[in-house]
């Protein structure tokens, strides 16, 4: 079991002034994007969202992987689980998905499978096999949600 990297705390996030259109244009550019590990994929879609809203660009840290295996030893040197390293990353802790903000992260848990989305105000996106999946934010599938800026 590889030891978690220190990380250092993670900088006060800003949303910038054209956040909104921003995640817009995001999310347009997803919407049809197959499922693609290490390319296009949750944790992926998450940091470009992120980028969109505050500026900051979180992707390096998690870049390079391409199975499912490299992913979780990827997520491992940040935390011991994904909404553990998602906490690390964002600087904050969890709060519950009804109360996330358009462009806040989002915990989705499919068939026992931890997956990143993306608040879109009442719905929340997450990448698919057909593209954006867009469900409810009261769906039992998220758990948790972190504020973005």
């Amino acid at each position: 079991m590889q030891t978690p990297i220190t990380q250092t705390p993670a900088p006060p996030m800003a949303r910038l002034p054209d956040w909104p259109e921003r995640l817009a244009a995001v999310v347009a550019a997803a919407r049809p994007q197959a499922f693609l590990l290490g390319t296009h994929d949750c944790l992926r879609f998450s940091c470009a969202c992120v980028q969109a809203v505050a500026g900051v660009d979180l992707w390096p840290q998690f870049a390079g992987y391409t199975t499912p295996a490299e992913s979780l030893r990827t997520i491992a040197r940040i935390a011991p689980s994904l909404a553990q390293a998602v906490s690390a990353v964002l600087g904050s802790q969890p709060v519950p998905p009804l109360l996330a903000r358009r462009g806040d992260v989002l915990l989705y848990v499919d068939a026992g499978i931890e997956h990143l989305g993306v608040c879109l105000g009442a719905l929340g996106a997450v990448p698919g096999p057909a593209g954006l999946a867009h469900l409810p934010l009261d769906h039992t599938g998220f758990t948790q949600a972190w504020r973005v800026g």
